[in-house]
């Protein structure tokens, strides 16, 4: 109908116009310009009614956007998607489900090349890359952004999408440009892309709207796509299954880009599962460092109490309870580096965290940790996130098994790309796997587990993965005599304690016994604390015969045995600083020192159980615990005092449990040198008020002696008054003489007290002998000073007198300053 008045008005035109032209050729101009302006008014009237409807329309449509709460409700739409933690998967998780906003930790990103961007679990960047950003460095800048955030499996994200999409939701900035939050999950819509790729991001966004969609003001999304007002969030580009499928989600992602070009994009994938998308920044999910682990630890801890709390609990008792439980765990994984290793992944934290709260069994039961993460990792997402997979998790799970039992054979932690094939060509038959060995390596490969090294070497993302699931292996297939042939082996340490965690470990228990030797000993120790169950005939056993170190019978040789395969349990528990230094993770104890002492023929009592960290030890006696601890380990590995560089390593700081204490270290030149931590005052720093006591001890103590040398100068002066008329008396002469040896002692460097206290000086001279507790060292009490650490005094200055120098120095140096006088 509107074509057919469009025509009309046409023609009418063209009938006016030939009118007005025959009327200008005759002359007749006002005719003309009445037909002309019958013509005007014919048309607007034509114009008018054409887009009448449509004026209406856009003033409708206007005042609708504008007076519509669809954008409010749209937020908080969004919100509510983005309120909780991702706990998808998580075979442990406790009565509480925290909100994102209660335990989030800022996520710090840095540019990396995305072949240079890690791919295993732990996703460590080398020492040298020390940039860290927000991701809102990059967003709503005057320009739009790409940016493709990559990161291990765990690394979180997902969740920092989320967090982004609360950010934008909760509170919009003064002068921000881009506020509405576009998230899609490409999991959820692989199908209708690939059946189906000309579909807009708009049908997609529609269709996760539910009931809200009917709340939508025509045209409310376009609006917003054309102004450049969204941020556009596309969340595991990796996880679409199948290759061919990924190309066809990576090609719809960039037209949807080029399409809306204005807006903001983040992409998140893999490394491995990452196709370059055009004009895409690249930036790496960095590891957590050790403050956001203790944060996000405390964090969750304080929430989780509060709910658990009955109603009613003050704020100060929860907070109290929650610190508890956070430096429990932090104190339990401080003790164990290979544990505490785990934590820079936001995923593997929070497993630990919910293991330790929800079952209590952290590390003691460590076993059912790993198991659990080897799953998460491995296939439980993928199962919650109805994920296409080639490989079953249960699959997967038994060829790393295998594989990982093959390298510990081999006694290797990296394997070539073809003997990894060769392992799962020998598993693949029996499993029916339709798979090649290398499609399975390729399946494997993104979840975190199996990193590519340099040179197509294969490896396990820590050592700790390799040791557990041989340990799994050996228990599914009954391969135990392995490890009970490997007591002795150090090699095999750490998969026979996983092993009896989860198995019977009388056997390995018989068999360290029967060896005798220094690491089967060490062995058996060990493996009676961290097994599920022991004969009670071989507890006895172990007792009986630990019984033995201290029994005055007992013979020298096997009293040395046991000594050593006591030390040697003990060193074994190592951390590896950044500058590769290999330090102990737990100070000396007492019961080792008192094993030294004994064997040296030194003073032992004491409780020979006693764990606590033996203190006051003199840096002579610290040398020589060092020199003993290699002579009866054969020196091997090798051990020496740390370095205050080892100490102060942060993890170093972790494992040490007590914090007040200092150790000796080995300085440059050679001889030990006291270290203290940086928040505890150094044992040599003296005080102002100790100095002002010591200083009004002498004077008070002096009083007696000047009162002597001036009644001296008194006699003198009034013998040169009268030379003649006057003779000092008995009394006179004999304190005279007193005097006059005093003064003569002191000039020839004797402990006679002249201008200084004799007793105070040799009280000060005991001081520097006298051992305060310390960790592996000692100190002088206060009040004394040390030649390696000049004395300081903390607070206002004090001013001492002259005669008070015998302090800090020596008598030598007193007296000359008296006799000067």
């Amino acid at each position: 109908m509107a074509r057919n008045r469009i025509l009309a008005l046409a023609v009418v035109l063209l009938l006016l116009l030939v009118g007005a032209v025959v009327l200008v050729v005759t002359g007749q101009w006002a005719a003309a310009l009445g037909a002309a302006g019958l013509g005007a008014l014919a048309i607007g009237r034509e114009v008018w009614a054409l887009w009448q409807s449509r004026i209406v329309g856009w003033i409708d449509v206007g005042m609708r956007r504008l007076l519509s709460p669809f954008d409010r409700r749209y937020r908080e739409f969004m919100l509510a998607t983005a309120r909780f933690v991702d706990l998808k998967g998580l075979a442990t998780v406790g009565a509480y489900h925290p909100e994102l906003d209660e335990v989030f930790i800022e996520l710090s990103l840095a540019h990396r090349a995305p072949s240079q961007v890690p791919v295993g679990v732990l996703g460590q960047l080398p020492a040298e890359v020390t940039e860290r950003h927000s991701v809102w460095d990059s967003l709503d800048t005057p320009e739009p952004r790409i940016l493709a955030v990559l990161g291990v499996p765990g690394s979180g994200k997902t969740t920092l999408l989320r967090h982004i999409v609360r950010r934008l939701c909760h509170g919009r900035r003064p002068g921000a440009r881009r506020t509405v939050p576009i998230l899609l999950f490409l999991r959820d819509h692989v199908g209708r892309i690939v059946s189906s790729p000309e579909v807009t991001l708009l049908d997609l966004v529609r269709s996760r709207l539910g009931r809200l969609v009917a709340d939508e003001p025509p045209g409310w999304f376009e609006q917003r796509l054309r102004n450049g007002d969204c941020v556009i969030m596309f969340d595991g580009l990796d996880e679409v299954g199948r290759p061919a499928d990924r190309a066809i989600v990576h090609d719809w992602v960039e037209q949807q880009i080029q399409q809306y070009p204005d807006n903001d994009y983040v992409i998140t994938a893999r490394p491995l599962g990452y196709t370059h998308i055009e004009g895409a920044r690249v930036l790496q999910v960095r590891a957590f460092t050790d403050d956001q682990v203790v944060r996000f630890v405390r964090s969750w801890s304080l929430v989780t109490e509060r709910h658990a709390a009955p109603r009613g609990t003050h704020e100060d008792i929860v907070r109290q309870q929650a610190d508890r439980h956070a430096d429990d765990l932090l104190e339990r994984l401080g003790a164990v580096p290979a544990l505490y290793d785990l934590t820079v992944n936001p995923l593997l934290l929070t497993m630990i965290i919910t293991v330790h709260r929800e079952r209590g069994a952290l590390p003691g039961d460590r076993t059912d940790l790993y198991n659990e993460i080897c799953q998460v990792m491995l296939w439980r997402q993928q199962e919650d996130r109805r994920i296409d997979v080639g490989l079953s998790g249960r699959k997967k799970e038994v060829l790393l098994r295998r594989l990982a039992f093959g390298m510990m054979r081999q006694r290797v932690s990296d394997l070539p790309r073809d003997d990894v094939l060769a392992e799962f060509e020998e598993v693949r038959d029996r499993m029916s796997i339709e798979l090649t060995p290398s499609e399975i390596l390729a399946d494997l490969r993104p979840h975190g587990i199996l990193v590519q090294r340099e040179n197509d070497q294969y490896s396990f993302a820590h050592q700790t993965f390799q040791e557990f699931l041989a340990a799994a292996h050996i228990r599914d297939k009954g391969l135990s005599t392995v490890l009970v042939d490997a007591v002795d082996d150090v090699w095999w340490r750490e998969t026979t304690l996983l092993y009896v965690a989860m198995s019977d470990a009388d056997p390995i228990m018989w068999a360290c016994l029967d060896s005798g030797g220094n690491a089967a000993l060490s062995l058996a120790l060990d493996c009676a604390d961290q097994c599920r169950e022991l004969a009670p005939e071989l507890r006895d056993r172990l007792t009986e015969l630990l019984a033995t170190l201290r029994a005055p019978d007992t013979e020298p040789e096997q009293r040395r045995d046991l000594t050593r395969a006591v030390v040697t349990r003990h060193l074994h528990q190592t951390i590896r600083t950044a500058t590769g230094s290999v330090v102990c993770a737990k100070p000396i104890p007492l019961a080792i020192y008192r094993l030294y002492q004994q064997d040296i023929g030194g003073d032992s009592t004491g409780a020979i159980d006693d764990d606590a960290p033996v203190t006051g030890v003199r840096p002579r006696e610290a040398v020589a615990f060092v020199h003993w601890v290699n002579d009866i380990t054969h020196g091997k590995p090798g051990y020496r005092l740390p370095t205050c560089a080892d100490l102060d390593d942060p993890a170093v700081q972790r494992a040490l449990t007590t914090r007040s204490l200092s150790a000796w270290t080995t300085a440059t030149n050679g001889r030990p040198e006291l270290w203290a931590p940086a928040d505890v005052d150094h044992p040599h720093t003296v005080d102002a008020a100790t100095l002002r006591r010591y200083v009004r001890d002498d004077i008070e103590r002096s009083v007696p002696t000047v009162a002597r040398l001036l009644l001296l100068r008194a006699v003198v002066a009034v013998a040169r008054l009268n030379p003649r008329g006057w003779r000092p008396g008995p009394s006179t002469r004999s304190t005279s003489r007193r005097c006059t040896r005093r003064s003569t002692a002191s000039r020839v460097g004797t402990a006679a007290d002249c201008g200084t206290s004799t007793r105070s000086s040799r009280r000060h001279t005991r001081a520097t002998t006298t051992s305060s507790p310390s960790w592996g060292g000692s100190w002088p009490r206060s009040g004394a000073s040390c030649r390696r650490h000049r004395s300081t005094t903390s607070g206002p200055r004090a001013s001492p007198p002259r005669c008070a120098t015998t302090w800090s120095g020596t008598m030598k140096d007193s007296s000359r300053t008296s006799s000067a006088r």
